[in-house]
């Protein structure tokens, strides 16, 4: 079972989503919290595999929640804003993936959270364009010291981000190359470290901007 924590200071959203997923066979809704500094709090004791997350919320809104919590789960956002600051500001934060309430059909909402459990980047079609523009033209960005470190990369360095981008999982590729999850992870982590992002979705946006090897 999948374990989620819902995130959002409106209560009404919280149970409608939890009402949703109440029938699903994959996952179990474990708690919930109404704002940021409370989700990290939560997530800390329950330990859960997803944290689905609003955005703007008192006390600690999700962009900001969305770096501490990334280190004890994956995040999804879900929220109604699509406002380009806000998404990419989350996806930078380390959130697996963005979702807009209207933009996707109720029982979609339970494959999006298999896929992002599964490590796989979720983006409502509205926001991705806007992402892979904004994460590869940011200003301050070090783009020299960035395409750099992509004709750094190993040969099996470049096979690894062909198939992130393809939007396959750890456990996909480590199927796929006949490796084990754990040196998919190390591969991943000299990755980004060569190419100088902090995320999943970064690294795939800087390798859709130079296309496929």
């Amino acid at each position: 079972m999948i374990r989620v924590l819902l995130v959002d200071d409106n209560a009404i959203v919280r149970r409608g989503i939890a009402s949703l997923l109440a029938e699903s066979a994959e996952i179990e809704v474990v708690g919930e919290a109404a704002d940021g500094r409370e989700a990290v709090a939560r997530a800390a004791e329950l330990r859960p595999d997803v944290v689905c997350l609003d955005v703007r919320m008192p006390v600690m809104d999700g962009v900001a929640a969305a770096g501490p919590l990334s280190e004890k789960a994956k995040v999804l956002m879900l929220s109604y804003s699509d406002e380009r600051h806000l998404v990419t500001g989350a996806i930078r934060n380390g959130a697996a993936g963005y979702l807009v309430h209207g933009r996707f059909e109720p029982e979609e909402l339970e494959q999006r959270i298999v896929a992002v459990a599964r490590g796989e980047m979720v983006l409502s079609p509205a926001v991705t364009p806007a992402v892979f523009d904004v994460l590869r033209r940011a200003p301050g960005s070090d783009n020299d010291s960035r395409q750099e470190g992509l004709g750094a990369l190993t040969a099996r360095e470049r096979e690894i981000l062909n198939l992130l981008a393809r939007g396959r999982s750890n456990r996909d590729i480590a199927e796929e190359l006949f490796i084990t999850n754990k040196t998919v992870k190390n591969h991943l982590s000299r990755i980004y470290e060569k190419i100088g992002v902090h995320s999943r979705a970064e690294a795939i946006a800087l390798w859709l901007g130079v296309g496929d090897s």
